[in-house]
């Protein structure tokens, strides 16, 4: 696991947000499980939980503004607390990835007392932007294989060192050598924090 030797000032709080969260959010993790894998980071033990469902529920990583959870098997948070400048506060960008069995990502906005914010803060990007034909590859070949990303899924994530949002494809459930040609076709898109959105 990526956790640091310590906690800190602001690792706390980034626990004390997640602690917050509503239970609307992660339904089958309550208050004191949350504040147990808290508590179990402050103390430097393995942050993990047995949640409703039965499952484990662990923080993967955890640094000065961000926490990855690994909700249970199908399903991933990331969260990052973000500065504005011009509003002088701080805000929350929370990544949902669900795998089912390939990845696909929403993102959303809260401000620290976890209201949803109504503006979207990141650039409207389509799948089209997420795939580059190689110079190899005859435009028949590459059409075929595009077909195998229907439909198109879009997975996202938040960085743990920088305050960046990388979107990409994830690639469906096809055999090797067809994943192996996929992902010559894939392409990435990273989007940087101004201080009042990502560009």
């Amino acid at each position: 696991m990526a956790l640091l030797p310590s906690i800190s000032i602001a690792q706390e709080a980034v626990s004390r947000v997640f602690i917050s969260m509503p239970d609307s959010i992660l339904p089958y993790l309550d208050a004191s499980q949350r504040q147990e894998l808290a508590d179990d980071i402050a103390q430097k033990e393995k942050p993990i939980v047995v949640n409703s469902l039965g499952d484990t529920t662990r923080i993967d990583n955890i640094s000065t503004d961000y926490m990855k959870l690994y909700c249970n098997k199908a399903h991933t948070i990331e969260m990052k607390i973000l500065p504005r400048v011009q509003e002088k506060d701080s805000i929350i960008c929370l990544v949902n990835t669900y795998n089912g069995p390939s990845e696909e990502s929403d993102i959303t906005f809260f401000d620290m007392a976890w209201q949803k914010l109504k503006q979207n803060l990141t650039p409207s990007v389509k799948p089209q932007q997420l795939l580059a034909k190689p110079d190899t590859l005859s435009d028949e070949d590459y059409s075929s294989l595009a077909e195998l990303l229907d439909p198109t899924l879009i997975k996202i994530n938040l960085s743990p060192k920088s305050r960046t949002v990388t979107y990409q494809l994830s690639i469906p459930a096809v055999p090797n050598d067809k994943k192996k040609q996929l992902e010559t076709l894939l392409s990435q898109m990273n989007f940087n924090w101004d201080g009042e959105r990502f560009n």
